[in-house]
């Protein structure tokens, strides 16, 4: 499925294939994607389990909780893709952010 973006021109809304810097999934991209997706599903079920008598369903934590180093390299790399899948929707040839 292809992401199609609009953009306003004068009253008219008009759509455009996408722009050049998405329309090749590139290994960024795709790490980008999957660790937002991790990250994701993670605080889901924290609060999932927060909401279920406050179980502590934090995965990357169970996974890594022997070393703390792994877990926080992981959430680091989480937090810089959200900021790259971020601030890559909002460049200059995407229309999303004006």
């Amino acid at each position: 499925m292809e992401l199609m973006m609009s953009c306003r021109m004068k009253d008219r809304v008009i759509f455009s294939s996408p722009p050049p810097f998405m329309s090749q999934k590139s290994a960024a991209k795709e790490m980008t994607h999957i660790l937002v997706t991790i990250g994701a599903l993670n605080w889901g079920l924290i609060g999932a389990g927060n909401f279920a008598g406050g179980a502590d369903w934090n995965v990357l934590h169970m996974v890594f909780g022997g070393a703390p180093i792994f877990e926080t390299s992981l959430y680091l790399a989480i937090g810089l893709a959200s900021l790259y899948g971020t601030i890559g929707c909002c460049s200059k040839s995407a229309c999303c952010c004006k």
